[in-house]
């Protein structure tokens, strides 16, 4: 799934966030695909992303491989972010730390969707809510 353009880096206004846009547009996008393998995919994707916009640390570690981790995040000039978590161990401390200081609760501007049948891979624009102190 293409949107078919460049998102545009904006300001969101808080009327438009939605901590459930990723589970949104997977929804849709499961509609669209047929074959089994990508459907599972996809489908563990919503999970995680449901279980992620509510803070639900035991349904989201429930969500990940404790087999393999590969995860690569871009940021805005295209490097590769270096704390990204290449272990179960280094994720369940990732989310963890998310859940504890309520910084999980993001709203993202999907770009582009892409589901292998070994991958997935997100492209858009991550807005997060900061909890004031």
């Amino acid at each position: 799934m293409y949107i078919g353009k460049r998102l545009q880096a904006r300001p969101l206004p808080m009327a438009e966030f939605d901590p459930k846009s990723v589970v949104k547009i997977a929804r849709e996008h499961l509609r669209t695909i047929s074959e089994p393998r990508r459907r599972q995919i996809l489908e563990n994707l919503i999970e995680h992303a449901d279980a992620e916009s509510e803070g639900d640390y035991e349904r989201l570690m429930a969500s990940c491989s404790q087999k393999r981790q590969s995860y690569a995040n871009y940021g805005a000039e295209g490097a590769v972010a270096e704390w990204s978590p290449q272990s179960y161990e280094a994720l369940e401390q990732h989310y963890r730390a998310l859940i504890d200081m309520n910084l999980f609760v993001l709203h993202m501007e999907v770009e582009k969707l892409i589901v292998g049948a070994d991958a997935l891979m997100l492209d858009g624009i991550v807005h997060q809510l900061y909890p004031a102190g």
